[in-house]
């Protein structure tokens, strides 16, 4: 005997339970042992044409269980599956995940998705752009563990923090970690860096820091050195210069001129200005080996008497 199936619509059942519906009449689709006349939402047409099946989980609309077109609320479609949020590497734009253009972003930018606003871990943010190094004028930083390069302070070209630069712009010198347009007095620029000339008195120096070349105020340079007097054998020059007196026998010459001799060194006698072995006829040595003249013009020897 033939047996109806029982659900409506029903074309086929199944024989041992006619409860249980195998296949609609023609143009309509089943759907939970029920004959509807559209698949419901969450569901596609089977290839057959005659079934609905359940999409994915979380998909609200799909093509076949592989292709989700639209994903529940609260959720997003990112490679055919429905997730709470996109994963790295990805932007959201109207319920879609979409990969970053640039595949070194961790994430980019909902604005510009050429833009990253953190890399991936191996890279740099600099400017918007995940680099492998961050180049002259900038340092790497990780700021609430976002790796980024951050500027270097002004002019400097080089730096390991944003207050220790290393190299300056080539129209700046570095001095004290900063680029500055010339270094300070008692300082020379060796390298485009400023080095401190070893003499502490010393304004201008040689490249070996040893020698110095012109003094601060108050001191006078006497052979490569600073000192507050030429002392005995030189005589002081207008631009605080100790020069040797012209007399290399002068002990000590005339504080305005060096060809003029005050006092000489031992076994040598002052006459006129000069050192010389002895006085002249008509002259005679006193206690401060100085000549003096006879009292009376006619005397060619003398004494002190």
């Amino acid at each position: 005997n033939c047996i109806k199936c029982t659900v409506n619509n029903c074309s086929v059942c199944n024989a041992l339970d006619v409860k249980n519906c195998l296949e609609c009449k023609e143009g309509l689709f089943l759907y939970n042992n029920q004959c509807v006349n559209q698949c419901p939402s969450s569901t596609y047409i089977s290839t057959t044409g005659k079934k609905c099946k359940d999409c994915k989980l979380n998909c609200a609309q799909c093509t076949s269980d592989n292709d989700c077109l639209r994903c529940n609320s609260g959720f997003v479609l990112q490679d055919n599956y429905c997730v709470e949020k996109c994963n790295e590497g990805y932007y959201q734009e109207n319920g879609v995940c979409y990969p970053c253009k640039n595949n070194k972003c961790r994430i980019c930018s909902n604005k510009n998705f050429e833009s990253c606003t953190v890399c991936k871990s191996v890279f740099f943010l600099k400017d918007g752009i995940c680099v492998e190094n961050c180049g002259n004028y900038y340092f790497p930083t990780n700021f609430y563990n976002v790796q980024q390069c951050s500027k270097c302070k002004e002019s400097c070209k080089v730096c390991t923090d944003s207050s220790t630069c290393e190299t300056c712009d080539d129209n700046k010198v570095l001095f004290n970690s900063s680029c500055v347009d010339s270094c300070p007095v008692g300082f020379i620029s060796i390298g485009r860096k400023c080095s401190k000339c070893s003499d502490n008195n010393c304004s201008i120096c040689s490249n070996d820091l040893q020698v110095c070349i012109l003094c601060s105020n108050d001191f006078v340079l006497k052979e490569g050195k600073c000192v507050r007097d030429c002392g005995y054998g030189y005589f002081k020059s207008s631009d605080r210069r100790c020069v040797p007196c012209d007399d290399r026998n002068c002990k000590d010459c005339s504080k305005t001129s060096k060809s003029e001799c005050i006092e000489c060194k031992e076994k040598f006698v002052l006459f006129n200005g000069k050192c010389i072995d002895t006085c002249p006829i008509g002259w005679i040595e006193n206690a401060y080996s100085v000549c003096v003249k006879c009292t009376q013009d006619s005397c060619n020897i003398c004494s002190l008497e």
